[in-house]
């Protein structure tokens, strides 16, 4: 213990509280960091249909701003058409319109999955991004998390692309002429 510039000497006790908090330092830096999935996950947030909510990093493919598109009437009332994204044709739906709101007014972004190269949604706003721990789903599936005091849905991207993508030979929710397109390009 310091005294006018002096070091006084260590009683027992505190000579064993010292050496335990210099042992203690030393593990902390020969343990390998935690593991990140205990301290939350990596989100996008974003706004969709005028309304703030997140969708998980590793779900999504990247994204895009002010990648035009060409309007195509398709047999889904999210499809807005198809946009050239890394030398790929993409179907771009509103994402609005699948979250159940009104379709947005102006989508300046496309949010590009993760899990499917020729599907990308439409969106008004990145907002930015956050890492932190999402709730367990609700009794109807959905998941939360609060950001900056605000609950926030998380979107499930992998279950929106499961609902647009054609199960066995039922009808294609996919825009007409895509799988000419593809093939076409092969």
């Amino acid at each position: 213990m310091r005294r006018g510039g002096v070091m006084s000497p260590l009683n027992g006790e505190q000579q064993t509280t010292v050496e335990a908090l210099r042992d203690a330092f030393d593990q902390a830096f020969a343990e390998p960091f935690a593991d990140a999935g205990q301290q939350g996950e990596d989100l996008l947030l974003i706004q969709v249909g005028g309304r703030r909510c997140a969708v998980r990093m590793h779900d999504t493919g990247g994204v895009r701003r002010d990648v035009g598109w060409t309007p195509l009437p398709g047999p889904h009332p999210a499809l807005l058409g198809l946009a050239r994204v890394r030398s790929t044709l993409v179907g771009v739906y509103d994402l609005a319109t699948l979250l159940g709101s009104a379709a947005s007014r102006t989508p300046e972004w496309l949010l590009l999955t993760g899990s499917r190269a020729d599907l990308a949604f439409a969106m008004e706003r990145l907002v930015g991004h956050k890492r932190g721990v999402v709730g367990a789903p609700g009794a109807d599936g959905r998941q939360w998390i609060t950001v900056d005091r605000e609950l926030l849905e998380v979107i499930d991207l992998q279950q929106l692309v499961a609902s647009l993508t054609p199960v066995g030979n039922g009808p294609s929710t996919a825009p007409a002429g895509m799988d000419r397109a593809r093939r076409g390009s092969e």
